[in-house]
């Protein structure tokens, strides 16, 4: 009998696909909230990250600029290539709107706990 080869092929999406503009929006977001943490951390402290007594006492933008506020470059790398590959994705299927409402509805359900 003969032998039958076989082939996988691996097919990555063009940079097109994988940097979709609410994607692009969220890495650049996360770019500027590193930054700020490493060149203004106790402004981050005091306004960005969430604490309950932040939230509570009237900073309810916490909830979500919180998402944006990494302190370590292994977690920003790593966080970024879930936003890239796994966001991109989404938005090809939902669209902006769609991803932009889940990234919100998960940030501030996140923050809440």
């Amino acid at each position: 009998m003969p032998e039958v080869e076989r082939y996988i092929q691996i097919v990555l999406p063009s940079p097109k696909k994988i940097l979709t503009p609410g994607v692009v929006v969220i890495l650049a977001l996360m770019a500027t909230g590193y930054a700020l943490a490493g060149y203004f951390p106790d402004f981050v402290g005091e306004y960005l990250a969430v604490s309950p007594q932040g939230v509570l006492g009237g900073k309810v933008w916490q909830l979500v600029t919180y998402s944006f506020t990494e302190v370590f470059p292994s977690n920003l790398v790593w966080e970024g290539m879930v936003v890239l590959f796994i966001g991109s994705a989404i938005e090809r299927e939902w669209r902006t709107r769609r991803l932009a409402v889940l990234w919100l509805a998960v940030s501030v359900s996140c923050a809440a706990v």
